[in-house]
């Protein structure tokens, strides 16, 4: 399965998350309040493929840990 690594910026809040795919019509889900964000208030970071959600978070952890070290 493809995962997507999100960074949304919505009025209540603003943060990152994995999505399970871009299948969404005009954007994703704000994580906090559930309002559709529009093309200026998300950005997609990077594209992870995992078997689960857990797997995804886990090489996410690690991508951004490598990126961090250096």
């Amino acid at each position: 399965m493809k995962f997507v690594v999100v960074h949304t910026n919505c009025d209540c809040a603003s943060g990152k998350t994995i999505r399970r795919n871009r299948s969404w019509n005009f954007g994703p889900r704000c994580p906090h309040c559930y309002r559709i964000l529009g093309p200026m208030q998300y950005t997609i970071h990077e594209e992870i493929s995992a078997k689960n959600l857990d797997e995804a978070y886990r090489k996410w952890r690690e991508i951004k840990d490598g990126q961090r070290k250096r």
